[in-house]
């Protein structure tokens, strides 16, 4: 996997020659004005069936319809757009292996539990790679939604601003440190009474 957590953006043909599997590989998707939408999220695969596949959740465009797990060629994902490898996680997190990596996505092709709302492409993008979901854009997306309705209820942006700012570390915090410790506790429980078999990726 790369040693860089983040490079600069650029075309994915300039981004290809220094992906290491295992790699996040982050995508602008603009309007067709240039306006900034959104960042797609996927996971490098390698080089295999002459394609540099990328493991991630194809977009469905809306924020309801479920989203399927595949793997596609990078510079497909890419819509000629910019990209960037971006595991700025590896600072607080060790990722998985390359081998877990890939099994982790292989094992979720075709899975259909994802969308745009609630459980995202970078959602999937990190849980490959960390073992825990994490979305900056869905907290932000908390965040101002929030900060946005105590607004509305107050019309004192401080308490606003105030609000934004605890509704993302709670958000964060329930993604790097509830799910985990629940994961935690599940394992223990059944490897202690089961301890001949592995559970929960072990």
């Amino acid at each position: 996997m790369n040693d860089s957590c983040k490079t600069t953006w650029s075309s994915a043909e300039d981004l290809v020659g220094k992906l290491k599997i295992g790699d996040l590989v982050e995508f602008k998707r603009c309007a067709s004005s240039g306006v900034g939408l959104y960042n797609h999220w996927g996971v490098y695969m390698g080089f295999e069936n002459g394609i540099h596949g990328i493991g991630h959740v194809s977009s469905t465009g809306n924020l309801i319809k479920k989203s399927e797990i595949c793997v596609e060629n990078l510079f497909d994902v890419s819509e000629g757009g910019d990209c960037r490898i971006n595991n700025s996680m590896d600072i607080l997190f060790d990722p998985s292996s390359e081998n877990c990596i890939k099994s982790v996505i292989k094992n979720k092709l075709g899975d259909h539990t994802y969308n745009l709302l609630v459980n995202n492409c970078e959602h999937f993008a990190k849980m490959a790679r960390y073992g825990m979901s994490v979305s900056g854009q869905a907290n932000n997306a908390v965040a101002l939604l929030g900060a946005v309705a105590v607004f509305a209820f107050t019309l004192n942006p401080l308490t606003s601003i105030a609000a934004g700012g605890c509704l993302y570390c709670i958000s964060f915090l329930k993604d790097i440190t509830f799910m985990p410790f629940f994961k935690y506790l599940v394992e223990t429980i059944l490897n202690k009474f089961l301890p001949k078999k592995k559970y929960l990726g072990n």
